[in-house]
C-alpha cells in the first residue's frame, strides 16, 4: 500500500494538475467548478480501476510490461519530443500575449487633408484566435469545461497502471483491491478536495480566501496556462530524450 499512497501522493502534487486547479478556482463559481472537476477525475479514475482489477487481472502485468516497452522504443520516444517542442513553442506564443486584434496604420483623407492616419483593424491571426477562445473558455460559466478538464486530467495512465499492478500483488478481496483504488483517487484529488471540505465547513472564509486568490490568478491567468504547457512540454522532451 506504501507505494500507491507515494505513487499518489506525486500525482497530486503535479504541476499540471495543480494549475488546472487554480484555473478553475479563477471562473465564476469555482466551487461548483472544482467539484465537477472532482466528479470527473473520480469517475475516470474509478471506472479505470474496476474495469482493470476485476476485467483484465490476469493480463495487467503483462500490459504493463508492453506499454513500458512500447514507450521504450524510438518511435514514441521522438514523437514525445516532437510534441514537447510543439508545447514549448505553444507557452511561448502564449507567454508573448499576441493581440488578439492588432492595428495598422492606413492612410486616408480625413477632413480633407491627406496626410492624417486613421487606426484600423486587421484580420486576426490563427494563434490569437486560438488564444481568444482558450480566454473565453477559461471565464465562461460552464461546468462542462470543469468536467472534461477532470475527465482529461485523470490518472495517467502508465502510473496509474503501476498503482493498479501494485494493489493486485498486495492479494485480498475484489472490494478491498477497489477500495485501495478509491483511496489512490482521493489522495491524487487532495488539492481539490481541501479546498471543498473547507467550503463546507466555513463557507463563508473560504470564499473569502478564494475570492482573494482569484484576483492573483485572473491578472497571471496567460502565465499560468502558459507555465502548464511549458512544464508538460519540458516532461515530454525529458522522458522522450532519456
Amino acid at each position: 500500500m506504501g507505494t500507491v499512497l507515494v505513487l499518489a501522493l506525486m500525482m497530486a502534487t503535479d504541476p499540471v494538475r495543480l494549475g488546472v486547479t487554480l484555473l478553475l478556482i479563477s471562473r465564476p463559481r469555482p466551487i461548483l467548478n472544482l467539484l465537477a472537476y472532482w466528479l470527473g477525475a473520480m469517475f475516470v479514475g474509478v471506472t479505470a480501476a474496476v474495469v482493470v482489477l476485476t476485467m483484465m487481472r490476469d493480463f495487467a502485468p503483462t500490459l504493463l510490461q508492453n506499454l513500458s516497452s512500447l514507450a521504450a522504443t524510438p518511435v514514441v520516444r521522438h514523437a514525445q519530443i516532437a510534441f514537447g517542442v510543439l508545447a514549448l513553442l505553444l507557452a511561448a506564443l502564449t507567454t508573448a500575449g499576441l493581440p488578439a486584434r492588432q492595428r495598422l496604420r492606413v492612410p486616408v483623407s480625413v477632413g480633407g487633408d491627406p496626410s492624417a492616419l486613421l487606426l484600423q483593424p486587421s484580420t486576426p491571426t490563427g494563434i490569437s484566435q486560438l488564444l481568444g477562445r482558450a480566454r473565453g473558455v477559461l471565464g465562461g460559466e460552464s461546468l462542462w469545461v470543469a468536467l472534461a478538464a477532470g475527465i482529461g486530467t485523470g490518472p495517467a495512465p502508465l502510473e496509474y497502471l503501476v498503482a493498479l499492478t501494485a494493489i493486485l500483488a498486495m492479494g485480498g478481496a475484489i472490494g478491498t483491491q477497489i477500495s485501495a483504488a478509491v483511496v489512490f483517487n482521493v489522495v491524487m484529488l487532495a488539492v481539490c478536495e481541501i479546498t471543498l471540505v473547507s467550503y463546507l465547513a466555513t463557507p463563508r472564509r473560504t470564499l473569502a480566501i478564494i475570492d482573494q486568490l482569484n484576483s492573483g490568478v485572473r491578472t497571471h491567468r496567460r502565465r499560468i496556462l502558459s507555465l502548464m504547457i511549458g512544464v508538460a512540454g519540458v516532461c515530454l522532451v525529458v522522458t522522450g530524450s532519456g
